[in-house]
């Protein structure tokens, strides 16, 4: 009975005497990026402004933090960075620029910054705010895509403040002297109508800008891009190339194009559906023109493909199906 006293005893004593195996140390040579201030608001700016801030990204880990590249979410933001290897405890800046022109309304651009931190490999800086317009101009560009030839288009402007601030129109001009432009105060300080007009037939396409200069401190000038395009109904027959089972002998198609006022249709280009397809054109009657390709293998390689044809400036398709393929 003493014995097993004594042995159990004995164990007990080793057991309480053994030291326990040692807790490794967390792994802490990694680099850490951090920022105080990873968001910058800047309120409210005009579409004319431009914002720049310059961010400091900190490295708290203790090896060199190596940043690879510095992301913007968009164009409209780039962004410029002052140190890629930063040391422990030192510190990076990166500098962005955003440019407001075209945007209105609120705005949130991110800022992604690639490094080795294995916790946070990409880290992300927020810019963020609301675009609106000391002055208003509606609307702001001019685009009339479909025009009779030979007509006379017009357009008005609006022109208002944006801010509540009095303001005068003091000129409006034109990059075209073919492109006329009229000021009526509609309210005294606040809205004006700029009322646009071509003077002569229009023909093809036409372009300008429309310079509304103004003596308000934020808006001096405001920029209106114009854009009218003449256009006749062109009647493109067929408007797709069927066949109704593959082949393996090449075969010849026609496509018919013509205007539907009866005016001579004027072709710009034509891009056969494959390199290896010629293509030929031939008056038809007295204002279309017959298109011929040859060496059309009716096969999976041609099944899917286009005939692209350019008449004035607009793309037509006409499609080649295979059946049973």
């Amino acid at each position: 009975m003493l014995t097993r006293l004594f042995t159990a005893a004995l164990m007990l004593g080793l057991v309480l005497t053994t030291p326990a195996p040692a807790q490794q140390p967390a792994t802490t040579n990694v680099p850490h990026i951090h920022s105080d201030d990873p968001v910058y608001d800047f309120g409210t700016v005009d579409q004319a402004d431009s914002v720049e801030h310059t961010y400091v990204v900190k490295n708290t880990g203790t090896v060199t933090l190596e940043i690879s590249r510095v992301q913007p979410s968009c164009g409209c933001t780039v962004a410029e960075i002052s140190n890629k290897n930063v040391s422990p405890g030192d510190e990076s800046r990166i500098t962005t620029r955003f440019s407001p022109a075209g945007r209105s309304g609120p705005q949130h651009k991110a800022i992604t910054i690639y490094s080795n931190d294995p916790d946070h490999p990409q880290y992300t800086l927020t810019l963020q705010g609301v675009v609106g317009s000391a002055v208003s101009v509606q609307p702001s560009q001019i685009t009339m895509p479909r025009l009779e030839p030979g007509s006379l288009p017009t357009a008005d402007l609006f022109v208002s403040s944006g801010d509540g601030t009095a303001f005068q129109v003091t000129a409006v001009e034109s990059t075209s002297d073919d492109l006329a432009a009229q000021v009526e105060q509609v309210e005294e300080g606040k809205n004006y109508r700029v009322h646009l007009a071509l003077k002569k037939p229009l023909e093809g396409m036409f372009t300008a800008t429309v310079l509304v200069r103004t003596d308000h401190p934020r808006r001096p000038e405001i920029q209106i891009p114009v854009r009218l395009m003449a256009t006749r109904d062109v009647i493109v027959a067929p408007r797709e190339i069927m066949f109704d089972k593959p082949g393996s002998e090449a075969v010849s198609r026609f496509v018919l194009v013509r205007n539907s006022d009866g005016s001579p249709v004027q072709i710009d280009a034509i891009e056969p559906p494959t390199p290896d397809i010629k293509v030929d054109t031939q008056p038809f009657g007295s204002n279309g023109v017959r298109i011929q390709m040859s060496g059309i293998v009716p096969n999976n390689d041609i099944n899917g493909h286009v005939l692209r044809i350019q008449v004035r400036g607009n793309a037509i398709e006409v499609p080649i199906r295979v059946q049973g393929i």
